[in-house]
Parts: structure tokens; C-alpha cells; sequence
């Protein structure tokens, strides 16, 4: 199976089909799953500003 990810296959709720999207926004209460997603999706999609959230007020203060 072919784990990779590809630009085009991520869509944000709202955006139109292959919208180029810039932002995302990891939320979750574990800091190291928070970390190692930030750094995976980092890797493979260096142009993204990625924001990380613990709770969803800090979620909601980042987006």
C-alpha cells in the first residue's frame, strides 16, 4: 500500500477541488502525536504554515 501523500489529495472543508491551500491546523491533546504529525506534514509539504492547538480555545485563538 502507497502511504504518501500528495498535495492534491488534501482538500479543506469549504475550498473548491484542488484549491492550494497554506495553513493547517493540528489540534489534538497529545503533544507528541501533535509534534510528530507537524513533522511529517512539514516534510511533505514545506510551503504549509502549520499550527499546532492542545485545546480547541487555543484552536479556535489560532484559526
Amino acid at each position: 500500500m502507497n502511504a504518501h501523500i500528495h498535495s492534491s489529495d488534501i482538500l479543506c472543508r469549504g475550498a473548491k477541488p484542488h484549491a492550494m491551500i497554506d495553513n493547517v491546523i493540528i489540534a489534538d491533546d497529545h503533544p507528541i502525536f501533535r509534534a510528530g504529525l507537524g513533522q511529517l506534514v512539514g516534510s511533505a509539504f514545506p510551503h504549509l504554515a502549520i499550527h499546532q492547538a492542545g485545546t480547541v480555545d487555543e484552536m479556535l485563538g489560532v484559526a
